[in-house]
């Protein structure tokens, strides 16, 4: 395939099926923003998570990705583009890192005050996530912990997903004139993040980082969750205060989504947002009390069946507003409220 004609779909696809599934949802006024903002995070996202460059490397890597995304210049662009390819992940990170030049392109087509936001999510996640690398904790000499109370949780949590729920509470501001609870979207964007948290310990452990703070049981080594097999007891009860930290964002969560009107214009925005929080609910009730969060390396899923189902009523409406609150009450009803 030509490079130069590897349009943003084509990346994002490779980079995230799940956003690919939801981003085209999205109504046309929104769609190309959003989508160019995922691969511009994922972009600074790949800096992060690099094992070979040092905190002052990728400090002066996020520097000049700013400095590229602040001017329509091009030079330093084949610079960076080399240096973050040579320590991307995979080979679907290694088209987004390539495919660079034409992402920034995109971003400088956009109206001023989208830029402004997008760059104002852009800088506080950038600065956060090199905040909590530099404070890292090293457990056993290998594995690298990056929070020790649920409060560190929470700010992380902000960082990489709270400061996405601000951006997007505003485009719809820009786009569409309407106002949102930006503090309920921050409360929205943690909830997706503690869950993904959750679902990826194992992942997460096999790369040499854990984000479950120490304080839940200042005991125990992570390793030990996976490596003992009496440690039963342990793994569930820290997966169910996990559980009960990320229902804390629930309620706020889905007052945001049901304060979205259902008008023209503002319903594919709908659909995006409850599907990822559905997403998120059943992801959770699949997780609690279940071991397999630490010793099934496919990790914990929904069905592809619920999958689709949720697809389907998010994309084309099917959850009316008395029917969502039934949802809503249901899970209430749950251990997992029960939990909290």
């Amino acid at each position: 395939m030509d490079k130069s004609k590897i349009d943003s779909r084509y990346i994002l696809n490779r980079v995230s099926r799940s956003f690919a599934k939801s981003i085209p949802m999205l109504d046309a006024n929104k769609q190309a923003e959003v989508e160019n903002q995922y691969l511009l995070l994922r972009f600074m996202d790949t800096i992060e998570d690099s094992k070979n460059h040092s905190i002052e490397d990728k400090r002066q890597l996020i520097s000049a990705y700013f400095e590229l995304l602040s001017s329509s210049a091009k030079p330093g662009m084949d610079e960076l583009i080399r240096e973050v390819s040579r320590d991307a992940i995979d080979d679907h990170d290694k088209i987004l890192v390539d495919n660079f030049y034409d992402i920034v392109h995109r971003f400088h087509s956009f109206d001023e005050p989208v830029k402004i936001i997008s760059m104002e999510c852009l800088t506080e996640m950038g600065e956060g996530m090199l905040l909590f690398q530099e404070n890292k904790a090293k457990i056993d000499g290998i594995l690298n912990h990056y929070c020790h109370t649920i409060q560190d949780l929470n700010k992380y949590c902000y960082y990489v997903a709270g400061t996405v729920g601000n951006y997007l509470t505003k485009l719809v501001k820009i786009k569409d004139d309407i106002e949102l609870d930006l503090q309920k979207a921050q409360n929205f964007g943690r909830y997706l993040q503690k869950v993904n948290i959750i679902k990826d310990f194992l992942k997460d452990l096999e790369e040499f980082r854990c984000y479950w703070p120490t304080e839940l049981n200042p005991e125990l080594n992570p390793l030990r969750l996976i490596k003992d097999p009496d440690a039963r007891g342990q793994r569930l009860a820290v997966l169910e205060q996990m559980i009960s930290e990320a229902m804390k964002e629930f309620g706020p969560t889905f007052d945001y989504i049901l304060s979205i009107p259902k008008k023209k214009g503002l319903r594919g925005y709908l659909a995006f947002c409850l599907m990822a929080a559905i997403m998120a609910t059943e992801t959770l009730l699949q997780m609690w009390n279940n071991e397999n969060v630490f010793l099934d390396r496919s990790g914990v899923k929904i069905s592809k069946l619920r999958f689709y189902q949720i697809y389907v009523f998010s994309k084309f409406g099917l959850y009316s507003r008395d029917r969502l609150v039934q949802y809503i009450n249901k899970i209430t009803e749950s251990p997992l409220i029960a939990a909290t």
